[in-house]
């Protein structure tokens, strides 16, 4: 579920409203298995990302590489060490 406190303004994406744009070029952990979606926590926030179609487990280290679909959801490339 997703609570906004305002309503994006007129051509404002609900990622633009959200800010998410902000964490593009981010690394975070995953929090949840991703199948291809799931949490992931990124600069203290919990966020609901997308892989680029791989499934990643829980406590995989990740990297935001954009915004994605109508519903701006965050894009995760998965970090390979």
């Amino acid at each position: 579920k997703r609570i906004m406190l305002h309503q994006p303004e007129a051509g404002q994406s609900l990622a633009e409203a959200l800010e998410l744009d902000k964490y593009v070029g981010s690394f975070g952990k995953t929090l949840t298995p991703h199948q291809p979606s799931g949490v992931t926590l990124i600069d203290g926030r919990r966020i609901d990302t997308m892989s680029e179609g791989m499934f990643l487990d829980a406590g995989q280290v990740v990297k935001v590489i954009g915004l994605h679909g109508v519903q701006g959801g965050v894009a995760l490339g998965k970090v390979i060490t």
